[in-house]
């Protein structure tokens, strides 16, 4: 089983809105759990988790996603970010070797 926790920090001087976090896994890996700063959905290979409404200045919001190895391999978890204030995604891709 493998754990990523995926953290969104707000490194301005203004709130971020509508912070969302997106998650996807690819066909050899499943979901066990998605917990954090806010709920998650998941459907299939991905996890969308609500947005957070408003994330101050200098404060961050996390969120843990618990997975099950199908096969061993090469694996990619992938990790999108976007918020109102944000021009495009901001994407987070982590390789990680299952035995």
């Amino acid at each position: 089983m493998g754990t990523y926790i995926i953290t969104a920090s707000n490194q301005g001087n203004a709130p971020g809105h509508d912070v969302r976090i997106v998650c996807e896994i690819e066909a050899n890996m499943e979901i066990v759990s998605a917990t954090g700063s806010t709920p998650g959905t998941v459907a299939d290979k991905s996890i969308t988790f609500s947005p957070v409404t408003s994330l101050a200045a200098k404060q961050t919001a996390k969120w843990t996603v618990r997975i099950r190895a199908k096969t061993p391999g090469d694996v990619r978890f992938t990790t999108r970010m976007t918020s109102r204030e944000l021009q495009r995604p901001v994407m987070e891709t982590e390789s990680t070797t299952i035995y």
